[in-house]
């Protein structure tokens, strides 16, 4: 089983819409054994959904209703970063009603990083 858990491990990562029918079944077989797992795998692809959709104006009542249901499923990863979407949900809220990345910034940032060392 160990084997077979560790070699899932980048499966859980994809988007479902991506998984090849013989993965999709792997984990579904892996999700009675791995609970924590396949929960989180949910809560990721929700936001997935929210982030992608084309909604924008029900955007706030989605996330929020992401965030308490991750706050009940008490998994600590999970609760943490629902707290850190929780604290900067007007900043993802502008990014997806501008459509706007901080890429460009991030890599400004490491340009500046690597000049100072």
């Amino acid at each position: 089983m160990r084997n077979l858990i560790h070699r899932s491990r980048y499966h859980w990562l994809r988007n479902r819409h991506h998984l090849k029918a013989h993965h999709g079944e792997q984990l579904n077989a892996l999700t009675g054994h791995l609970v924590d797992t396949s929960l989180v795998w949910y809560f990721k692809e929700k936001a997935r959904d929210i982030w992608k959709g084309n909604r924008v104006r029900g955007a706030k009542s989605a996330w929020q209703e992401w965030i308490e249901l991750a706050l009940v499923a008490n998994i600590p990863a999970l609760t943490n970063v629902a707290n850190l979407i929780k604290g900067r949900l007007w900043g993802i809220l502008n990014a997806m009603r501008h459509q706007v990345s901080n890429g460009l910034a991030e890599a400004l940032n490491s340009r500046i990083r690597t000049i100072r060392v």
